[in-house]
């Protein structure tokens, strides 16, 4: 065996390794436009990235890099890191540097692009594609960690909801609810139809387990509704209005 081919030998012995080792790390979920959801140390609402350890041992990131752009794949590159077994990492993409926290230096598309997480060989270990994804909702893998990505409730550093935020072009009717972020015992939601007919909606309330804690029905020519919701705890919720043939959904934040 010449020198060549044992260089090239090794080479894919290492590429190997590298990519063995970090088999249970993926992007899991991300944020373009982040609007009251989650702020970092600084109390700015920057977008974000997150990985996931979808293996029961803890990973490396020493060598590792993200990137926005296919032809730089060692954009960004991970300091001293690990990520622990089966664990989450928020990376702020912000075109900062902070101390304390992971901020990469770039930011995210708002119309669209590609995100990838690489090695120093420029091998690709998980990337995504994504468009216009709009404010305060995510992309993200449903089930968490595994599936395919789609429009997410957003659950930073944490399990990806069950519930997912329905996207249209083109809808029959429109809603809103205030007050938002709702500080009292009662939410207000009022709708919009596009058909002279007005329809039948219901209603529905989740939190971002998926578990529905509120339903209504039979809203025939009812325009403006009230909703209790002073039971409730602070936090984030998805209240949802489905007239048979599609489903919109919106964002509610709840403090105390």
């Amino acid at each position: 065996m010449n020198k060549f081919m044992l260089f090239y030998l090794l080479l894919a012995m290492a590429i190997s390794t590298q990519a063995q080792s970090v088999s249970g790390l993926v992007i899991n979920e991300l944020m373009i436009s982040n609007g009251t959801t989650q702020a970092d140390n600084q109390g700015e609402f920057e977008d974000w990235i997150e990985l996931y350890n979808n293996s029961n041992a803890p990973i490396s990131l020493n060598g590792l890099y993200l990137s926005d752009n296919f032809s730089v794949p060692t954009k960004w590159a991970f300091p001293d890191t690990v990520i622990a077994a089966n664990s989450y990492l928020i990376v702020w993409a912000d075109n900062d540097t902070i101390a304390n926290e992971l901020h990469a230096f770039f930011k995210l598309n708002a119309s669209g692009e590609r995100l990838m997480l690489a090695d120093g060989n420029g091998f690709v270990l998980d990337s995504v594609s994504f468009d216009s994804i709009g404010t305060d909702v995510t992309w993200g893998r449903s089930p968490n960690g595994t599936g395919n990505f789609r429009l997410l409730a957003p659950t930073f550093n944490a399990a990806n909801s069950l519930v997912n935020v329905e996207k249209s072009s083109h809808s029959d009717f429109n809603f809103n609810i205030f007050p938002n972020p709702n500080k009292g015992d009662f939410l207000q939601f009022s709708l919009t139809s596009q058909n002279s007919e007005t329809a039948n909606f219901d209603y529905q309330l989740n939190n971002l387990l998926g578990e529905t804690l509120r339903t209504g029905s039979n809203l025939y020519n009812q325009y403006s509704q009230s909703l209790y919701i002073g039971d409730l705890p602070a936090g984030i919720y998805l209240f949802s209005l489905n007239n048979g043939k599609e489903k919109m959904s919106q964002k509610l934040i709840i403090e105390k």
